[in-house]
């Protein structure tokens, strides 16, 4: 597969790519990164990334084009990056182009109906595209490499997260191989403000925990409001609940402007991915994520967590 994926963008004149909604570190740097791998080793070809802008990851790594017409991405080989399902791409129109590709590795859940290149074993989409690059021995530039050592080291959590692997140090090596200033990314990524420290205090001090060992924290409208936090990095804080003793698992639940409920699932060992799935979410088997309509709906979803984690335990 990864030279049929090379071939495709070998003889494809207009390239259009695209990832998920809310882009993490792994969707905006695989998405920089393949659009640099693609100029550094085809440099007559047209490329475009597409999605909404990102200020946090922008500032890194680049910014979205925009204003590209439909007609373009028509006549484009679309390569959609880092989603598994079709409500979840940014952008829909990659579904009208002329051919797709989809690379992702998070647990299979729908064809997209061209090559697909799914890999659950790989920490990130980055590392499955930097293997693309090793396999094809393809010229890798000090661009193309800040964008792919990203997303490799924020969905490894620096290299500490279940599936990180020998070789995913391998496929760092060779990034890193190529002058990436690694010191200068951790710090941009890693900063926090005196406000992100204090909500993260206020999750430390207020958390919950089920009879089952799910750490557990609901972050209202206004609590958001409190500290100056959106919707989105609200749930992104859910590693503040990592790490404590005898809990399975971490989650976040923070309610959004629109009143929906978004939540983070975090795992040490047990599956939450089923129950992720059932709420209309997915992701993978220790990291996963979804959007419930209420309250009362997020409570079913720790009610869940709470029997997976009393199954799985009753198991050992």
């Amino acid at each position: 597969m990864y030279h049929k994926i090379y071939e495709a963008i070998a003889s494809a004149p207009v390239i259009t790519i695209f990832r998920h909604q809310k882009p993490d570190g792994d969707a905006y740097g695989s998405q920089m990164g393949l659009k640099e791998l693609i100029l550094d080793n085809f440099p007559n070809k047209t490329v475009y990334v597409l999605g909404e802008q990102n200020n946090h990851w922008g500032k890194l790594l680049g910014l979205m084009d925009e204003d590209i017409s439909a007609d373009v991405i028509a006549s484009s080989l679309a390569i959609v990056l880092d989603v598994g399902d079709k409500p979840r791409v940014d952008d829909p129109r990659c579904f009208m182009a002329k051919n797709i590709i989809k690379i992702d590795h998070h647990i299979f859940t729908e064809d997209f109906g061209g090559l697909e290149l799914i890999q659950t074993s790989f920490i990130a989409t980055a590392e499955i595209l930097t293997e693309w690059a090793i396999q094809n021995k393809l010229e890798i530039s000090k661009t193309a490499a800040t964008a792919l050592y990203c997303g490799l080291v924020m969905d490894s959590g620096r290299f500490q997260y279940q599936n990180t692997t020998p070789d995913t140090f391998r496929r760092a090596a060779v990034l890193l191989d190529t002058g990436v200033d690694m010191t200068s990314l951790y710090n941009y990524v890693y900063e926090v403000s005196e406000t992100d420290v204090r909500y993260t205090g206020y999750c430390r001090l207020n958390y919950q925990t089920t009879p089952h060992g799910v750490a557990y924290v609901f972050i209202t409208k206004d609590i958001r409001k409190q500290f100056g936090i959106g919707e989105n990095q609200g749930a992104g804080s859910v590693n503040a609940l990592a790490n404590i003793k005898d809990i399975n698992m971490h989650v976040f639940f923070v309610e959004k402007d629109d009143g929906t409920i978004k939540i983070e699932f975090r795992s040490k060992q047990f599956s939450v991915n089923g129950v992720a799935v059932k709420y209309g979410g997915g992701g993978h088997k220790l990291a996963s994520g979804a959007i419930v309509k209420s309250w009362d709906e997020a409570q079913l979803v720790l009610n869940d967590l709470d029997k997976v984690c009393e199954d799985e335990l009753s198991a050992l």
